[in-house]
């Protein structure tokens, strides 16, 4: 029971490294408009001569707010990743 389960969570992780699958999720997500975001919100931490924030910190929560507004999307493609084929292809 317990390999069954864990069998069952690796081939669900490994669907996530396959690099078919990766370019079809990035290329559904805005990477140019959350850089512009990130970019403007590290400027703005680091007004005053404030040491501020990295980019890379900022992209992390555009993203992660992206990510936030798209639930049922991302529910949608979980599903899609387990369950069709087309998307392997």
């Amino acid at each position: 029971m317990f390999y069954q389960r864990m069998q069952g969570t690796a081939d669900n992780v490994f669907l996530y490294e396959n690099e078919s699958l990766q370019r079809k999720a990035r290329s559904l997500v805005p990477v140019s408009e959350l850089q512009e975001k990130a970019k403007a919100a590290s400027d703005k931490s680091r007004e005053n001569g404030e040491e501020g924030f990295d980019e890379r910190d900022f992209f992390i929560l555009e993203l992660y707010a992206w990510f936030k507004g798209k639930k049922m999307l991302l529910h949608i493609l979980h599903q899609c990743f387990l369950s069709c084929d087309w998307l392997l292809k």
